[in-house]
């Protein structure tokens, strides 16, 4: 398909019953095979819903805050010095709707993706944050009037077809 980036996608439950030292040593093995195909690897924490007020779409899915830190702090030490890891996706799929996964503002999830960006700077200031938007990653529209401001930053949406009518 002519790619040259790969998703390594880590749930919070599935790091957590590996064990971090376990799940650390299947990333490098895919690290390593990434390396050898010329690929470039993201590393993504794959959450769905909402972070702040710990509402998920699915058990597999649960974190908290400190969690979620954690991980990235012991990713971006691990990985600060591997080219191959160029992307950091903070969080899959921020998802709030105001029912069944809770309320959250701009603001408020921006606040917490400046303060996950600061434990991975404390580490890496190379490797580029992804960050998704809302509404499974596919929204956008607030980064419009109120972007954040790091550097080496990308955006990230996911355009479902059922999102928008067509033509999309």
């Amino acid at each position: 398909w002519g790619s040259n980036v790969v998703r390594f996608p880590v749930h919070p439950r599935a790091w957590r019953e590996r064990g971090e030292e376990s799940y650390l040593k299947l990333l490098d093995q895919g690290i390593e095979l990434a390396k050898k195909y010329n690929l470039y690897v993201i590393i993504d924490w794959h959450s769905i819903g909402n972070l702040r007020q710990r509402m998920f779409q699915h058990e597999m899915y649960e974190t908290t805050l400190e969690e979620t830190y954690d991980f990235w702090r012991k990713i971006a030490f691990r990985y600060r010095d591997e080219p191959i890891v160029a992307f950091y996706e903070l969080y899959n799929e921020p998802t709030v709707t105001g029912d069944r996964f809770g309320d959250m503002t701009w603001e408020q999830w921006k606040v917490i993706l400046e303060n996950i960006t600061q434990v991975i700077r404390a580490y890496d200031d190379q490797t580029i944050v992804l960050v998704s938007g809302f509404n499974w990653a596919y929204d956008l529209t607030p980064i419009k009037e109120d972007p954040l401001e790091l550097p080496n930053l990308a955006y990230v949406s996911h355009p479902y077809p059922q999102k928008r009518e067509q033509p999309w």
